[in-house]
């Protein structure tokens, strides 16, 4: 949402930008953002910005600000340049309201994923300090809308990631290796950004998250999850809700409305996958049959198959 008028050159550059009082304001506006700011002598902003082959990444801090951003940025105006670029938004931490176009303002929380395309209108404003991800990419696909999501992409503690690891290698990197290694992220990140697009198409509208389809889709991404890594002894429910990025209240309610709970289906995939074992070989000993199947002892696994052959009263 903040791109830079004049990005750096270098196949990997990074700054690091304290800001306080005008200066922060300054920074907004000088990329293209008018700012709201009733005192300005108290914000605060701090900004890791890379820039990576074609790939520029920043994490961005800054105290309450209202800040909008019209329809085409000054550089492009004044260049007569329509470079295909959006910027995909990845909320950390703090609460907004944002209006991206012409779509009603929603309110931004955290884990919140946004692709707001190039040249497209957008106002935010905060009451709290905000923390979030934003990377400008190349759009390969230009008939791709704008998206508002909550918890709903799978890829977003990877793109968090990716993001946390690139600033982290350019401040291990030295010598020759630095340019390589650009390259190398920056098609990572493109890659993730594609992942996150193609999914975002099988998304309900941002309004309609709440709905049934919004909470099937949930659902069944879960039991993807659920079946596959059932045999982690340590797999609990909120390692699933924040696999999906979402609260494990939501989760949880996605199941309620199928009349289950999460932790009663990942107890019984365990179940399925022991009897399963035990039917197969019969002489297996417990504790194996245990540990393959996800169960931390024998003796829970022997409690669980007791349980559910108990007759329900």
């Amino acid at each position: 949402m903040t791109r830079d008028r004049h990005p750096p050159r270098s196949p990997w550059r990074v700054r690091r930008i304290p800001l306080e009082g005008r200066e922060v304001g300054e920074w907004f506006r000088l990329r293209g953002w008018t700012v709201e700011q009733s005192d300005a002598a108290t914000a605060h902003a701090f900004i890791d910005e890379a820039v990576v082959a074609d790939v520029a990444v920043r994490r961005v801090w800054h105290t309450a600000l209202a800040l909008s951003r019209s329809p085409r940025m000054p550089d492009e105006t004044a260049s007569g340049r329509d470079e295909p670029t959006d910027t995909l938004v990845v909320h950390v931490a703090g609460r907004g309201i944002i209006r991206v176009g012409d779509d009603p303002e929603a309110p931004l929380a955290p884990n919140d994923v946004l692709l707001v395309p190039r040249g497209t209108a957008v106002s935010y404003r905060s009451s709290e300090p905000i923390a979030r991800i934003e990377i400008d990419h190349g759009a390969r696909d230009r008939a791709a809308d704008a998206f508002h999501a909550n918890g709903e992409l799978v890829s977003v503690a990877m793109i968090t990631s990716a993001v946390n690891a690139l600033f982290h290698a350019h401040d291990q990197q030295r010598g020759g290796g630095v340019i390589s290694a650009a390259t190398a992220m920056a098609a990572s990140l493109e890659a993730l950004i594609a992942a996150v697009r193609a999914e975002a198409r099988m998304l309900p509208p941002r309004h309609s998250r709440d709905t049934t389809d919004s909470y099937d889709l949930l659902y069944a991404r879960a039991r993807t999850v659920l079946d596959a890594d059932a045999v982690r002894p340590g797999l609990t429910i909120h390692d699933v809700a924040t696999r999906l990025g979402v609260g494990r209240r939501r989760l949880e309610r996605a199941f309620r409305l199928r009349g289950e709970t999460p932790a009663a289906v990942l107890r019984a995939q365990r179940l399925r996958l022991a009897r399963d074992l035990l039917a197969a070989d019969d002489a297996r000993e417990l504790a194996e049959v245990a540990a393959l199947s996800g169960f931390p002892s024998a003796r829970a696994l022997r409690d669980a198959l007791a349980s559910a052959e108990s007759p329900r009263l």
